[in-house]
């Protein structure tokens, strides 16, 4: 079997969003003939934890933790202001990406191949300096645009200008990229060669819906449901706002309807906004993954919220990694979002809810779902296309990329072609 290095700072207990991906793959990845080694964080200062996610690593699997200092004082903000431009660049997880490194050093006679996935940025830079050192076939995995993200805001203008620089080195150094949305022509500074770049969207695990109950019995108070965190944005308040006159316009009580959030809640001004419905609000706050794929089905109609961000509007592919599972689950989706996206698209073809863009689309919305509801008429389907995004049908991909840049070799140098996966 393979050996693959994978650098990956977001890696159980951690949880969050980010934690799937990396897990799946590296679940997934010795179905396909690659065993992975997986060299992550061991003092992490994300505050989400998860400790069932453990479950989900393989007897088999090797997972090599190392520190990464000073984190704690970037993140408490104690570092002084004027040091923060230097001393955090290109990001606060630096020193994981130094500790990944030099841990790595070891293993590159027995590996194969490397993957560095991001966020945090800065593990590419680990995957750049191997790559030079030993030749060894790098795959990097942008789950997330770099200066091409709508929420990219650098210190300064040389801030960006290094960016920029790093992002078009790795884009040149690296034998393959692997992008999670369906655009390639904006999500790098500079276009990869053709033949270089892979969609591996997000997806969902067949086996985390193992053993759910799926009751359809039906509740007496019609509950919107939404998993994940919430953050203050435009397309948060456009719901807010709709939620509110929605149960203005129909004279409803607590006893009609609520909003049911599984997650985290950290910003403060989403909390103060939150208290004008917080009589219609259920929040049970951060719970295990395998929990939150039950309370999918606690709900009678799932709340999707695709974030625009504000320093790239146009950038309209950012897909919620929570949208596949909603999928699977087969249960009425509202997406609301600033304009048509991939997601609104996604929803309309799989015909699994409805799409809203303004305050009074959300209304509408939700007087439909409610009517529909009162009636018995809300439907639950599962598509079959769901299928094209289970975890081990995606691993199966990101193997195939793994044996394409290993194919050939010369000399102990690795090289890959321009033909496609």
């Amino acid at each position: 079997m393979k050996k693959v290095l994978y650098i990956a700072y977001f890696f159980p207990p951690v949880s969050g969003a980010g934690v799937q991906r990396s897990l799946k793959f590296s679940k997934y990845l010795q179905l396909y003939g690659w065993h992975p080694i997986i060299v992550t964080v061991k003092n992490s200062t994300y505050p989400l934890e998860d400790m069932s996610l453990l479950k989900d690593c393989m007897d088999n699997m090797e997972i090599v933790r190392v520190n990464s200092p000073l984190e704690s004082i970037f993140r408490d903000g104690k570092a002084p202001k004027y040091l923060r431009p230097l001393l955090n660049y290109p990001d606060r997880h630096w020193g994981f990406a130094l500790q990944a490194f030099l841990k790595a050093r070891k293993y590159m006679k027995s590996v194969d191949a490397i993957i560095t996935t991001s966020s945090p940025v800065s593990s590419h830079l680990a995957g750049y300096l191997l790559k030079t050192l030993y030749g060894v076939p790098w795959v990097a995995d942008f789950r997330d645009p770099w200066t091409m993200n709508p929420f990219y805001k650098p210190y300064t203008r040389v801030h960006n200008w290094l960016d920029k620089k790093l992002e078009k080195a790795i884009i040149r150094k690296a034998d393959f990229l692997i992008i999670t949305t369906f655009d390639k022509e904006h999500h790098f500074v500079e276009r990869p060669p053709d033949g270089k770049c892979l969609s591996i969207p997000n997806g969902y695990d067949e086996q985390d819906f193992i053993n759910i109950n799926i009751s359809r019995q039906k509740k007496g108070v019609f509950t919107i449901g939404y998993n994940g965190g919430l953050y203050d944005d435009v397309v948060t308040e456009t719901f807010f706002k709709g939620f509110r006159q929605f149960i203005n316009n129909y004279h409803l009580t607590p006893d009609h309807v609520k909003l049911s959030i599984y997650g985290y809640l950290r910003d403060p001004q989403v909390q103060e906004k939150l208290k004008d419905i917080s009589e219609y609000v259920e929040f049970h706050g951060f719970i295990e993954h395998k929990a939150s794929i039950q309370a999918l089905y606690q709900t009678d109609v799932l709340l999707l919220l695709t974030r625009v961000g504000p320093h790239n509007s146009d950038y309209d592919n950012c897909i919620p990694g929570k949208t596949f599972e909603y999928l699977r689950s087969g249960q009425p989706i509202l997406h609301v979002a600033q304009k048509e996206c991939f997601v609104s698209n996604i929803i309309r073809e799989f015909e699994q809810g409805v799409n809203a863009f303004q305050i009074e689309d959300v209304i509408e919305a939700l007087n439909k779902l409610y009517t529909d509801w009162k009636a018995g008429q809300l439907i639950n389907r599962v598509d079959p296309r769901i299928l094209l995004f289970e975890r081990r049908e995606l691993t199966k991909q990101l193997a195939g990329v793994l044996d394409h840049v290993t194919a050939y070799q010369h000399l102990g140098e690795r090289k890959v072609t321009g033909e496609q996966v």
